[in-house]
């Protein structure tokens, strides 16, 4: 397409930059080219209709292969980048501009005059993107998705047709069973090298405002059962003659073990294999499930970059903290949701952090000396992959691997969110509305005359609601959502602090469970409020409505008998008959007496 000179001319040099390989003038180069594309109104050409460079590679990403446009809902994650890269491109702009000129300029004056090609109302690359964006969420948010689920037995919500598949909740649990077994196999055997390693323990403290950057449950002087695990295998493995051939090449002139790298490299990848496993099981129990990007990235001590952690211990439930990410641009912070793991991946992850991640970090410092980032990422992250993050394809493949050996197909996390929100829905469905309840005006709250939300916001502020910004009473209810959930999968709930082998889904008995309509469980509550009111009700109309008839019944007989006997009496004693008249008139009660 037809470009301007100023543009062709930073390409031209942004290729040679490419081939030069040279990352500085690179970064250049690009923002160079980026200035040039979003900082000019593009003339209409009713010719060409696209003239702007970015809106055309939009309108080409936004068609299928095979034929015809995405969905609106498909499109919004681009334009969002799209907007963001252009304000980045305007900091770093400003930024450059402020370190380049002597005396530096304001940035607040820099923004105000560049401001057009970063904000909404006038003609720019920035402007039409965001009205795509308006008009693509809103066709978004109005537009009802087919359904993907069906009930194939009416009132039977243990079992589904998904996309047309069967898939019941039995094997699901089935698959559950499999991955508890699979991953204290690979723990026991692979990570602790058939040591018989642990941390034993009955309560552990956790102070969840403290803010001190490294601090963690691990790191409080306040649980003892923690002191000294973190050497636990290194000794092991220096006082196994076996394990120390494998693992120990030598001794250098210091007398200082000198570490086989392909050994710690396999068993990395062997550790990798359990915190997969451990992930898939948190993401798939514990209560209803998070987007990859914001469970992958969880910390289980304070950083510098994130003051508060993921981890925390919430009485005696082992619960993470999870960050809603995609509401932030709107409301400005972070949504936070409390998860409950259940019962045997708490004790799993707490033998994890104590035993064997310290050996984690040890090896990937010897495997990757000069790659702090993986460093990091042992060093703090709940779940470490072996060179870098896990992603939400790593927790999808795992997943279809267990869902095709029990369920029948495989299914990754996009289909599992669709699953578990159709049985969660029929199946555990007494939390639906927690942020509706935090929500409603209270007695307590009008009495010291206040609302609800100066309460929440001002008044008995406590580690958690600071850190969610709920309410405390909310907390729990989370918490019990997710063991609700968990209870439903046939696992062990959380809350109890136990041995992981005394906390196998295989151990549970099989319950008695009877196909659950949630309409019917609504009609039996009301009816058990109503029924006693109703009983006395059709009581007291039952008697009056007999009392009633009884009287009409017996006054038809009655005058029937006295007009036989009025004809009679008129034959014989003609005076007579007024009386008779009398008598009909009145009141079977008063016959009677």
């Amino acid at each position: 397409m037809t470009l301007p000179s100023g543009l062709l001319m930073d390409l031209k040099v942004l290729r040679q930059d490419l081939k030069e390989r040279n990352v500085e003038k690179c970064v250049n180069s690009i923002h160079a080219t980026c200035l040039k594309l979003w900082s000019q109104e593009w003339d209409e050409d009713f010719s060409q209709t696209m003239s702007d460079p970015t809106i055309r590679y939009l309108a080409l990403a936004s068609l299928k292969r095979v034929s015809g446009f995405k969905e609106p809902k498909l499109l919004t994650p681009m334009l969002a980048k799209f907007e963001y890269l252009m304000r980045l491109t305007w900091v770093f702009e400003i930024w450059r501009i402020r370190g380049t000129t002597v005396p530096p300029p304001s940035s607040h004056k820099l923004a105000q005059k560049f401001a057009r090609w970063f904000t909404e109302g006038e003609p720019s690359t920035f402007h039409s993107i965001r009205t795509l964006q308006h008009l693509a969420s809103s066709i978004a948010y109005n537009t009802m998705a087919l359904p993907r689920i069906w009930w194939p037995e009416e009132g039977n919500y243990r079992t589904m047709l998904f996309h047309g598949h069967s898939v019941k909740l039995d094997a699901i649990t089935s698959a559950f069973i499999a991955m508890e077994n699979d991953m204290m196999q690979v723990f026991e055997e692979e990570v602790l090298l058939g040591f018989d390693l642990r941390v034993e323990y009955s309560d552990i403290v956790d102070n969840m405002a403290n803010t001190e950057v490294g601090y963690s449950m691990l790191s409080d002087p306040r649980n003892p059962c923690f002191l000294g695990a973190a050497e636990l295998i290194h000794q092991s493995i220096l006082n196994d003659p076996v394990q120390k051939a494998r693992f120990i090449k030598g001794c250098d002139n210091d007398g200082f073990p000198i570490w086989n790298k392909m050994a710690l490299r396999m068993w990395l990848l062997s550790y990798t294999k359990f915190e997969s496993l451990l992930l898939v099981k948190a993401e798939m129990t514990a209560g209803s499930s998070s987007r990859g990007t914001e469970i992958n990235c969880l910390t289980f001590k304070n950083t510098h970059v994130r003051p508060s952690r993921g981890l925390f211990m919430m009485g005696s439930y082992l619960a993470y903290l999870c960050q809603y990410h995609k509401g932030s641009a709107l409301t400005q912070k972070d949504k936070v949701i409390p998860h409950a793991f259940d019962a045997h991946t708490s004790d799993m992850i707490i033998q994890d952090l104590a035993i064997a991640r310290p050996f984690a970090q040890f090896a990937a410092f010897l495997c990757f000396p000069d790659n702090t980032s993986i460093h990091q990422m042992y060093d703090n992250y709940l779940f470490a992959n072996f060179a870098k993050p896990f992603v939400t394809s790593d927790i999808s493949a795992v997943l279809q691997t267990y869902t095709l050996a029990h369920v029948g197909r495989q299914f990754g996390m996009q289909d599992w969110r669709h699953i578990s929100i159709g049985f969660r829905r029929k199946l555990a469905t007494s939390l639906e509305e927690l942020m509706d309840q935090d929500s409603q005006e209270t007695i307590g709250a009008a009495q010291s005359h206040h609302s609800r939300s100066t309460e929440n916001r001002i008044y008995g502020i406590s580690a958690m609601a600071l850190a969610s910004g709920n309410a405390d009473d909310i907390f729990p209810l989370y918490l019990k959502h997710s063991t609700d959930w968990q209870d439903v999968c046939k696992v062990h709930a959380g809350g109890k602090l136990q041995p992981y082998r005394k906390c196998l889904a295989k151990d549970l008995p099989p319950p008695n469970i009877k196909p659950k309509n949630p309409q019917s469980d609504l009609m039996e509550e009301i009816t058990s409020i109503i029924m006693p009111s109703l009983q006395t009700m059709m009581k007291n109309m039952l008697t009056d409505t007999m009392k009633e008839l009884t009287d009409n019944i017996a006054k038809d007989i009655t005058h029937s008998v006295l007009k036989n006997l009025s004809e009679k009496i008129q034959l014989n004693c003609a005076p007579s008959s007024s009386v008779v008249r009398k008598a009909m008139s009145l009141p079977y009660s008063s016959l009677t007496d």
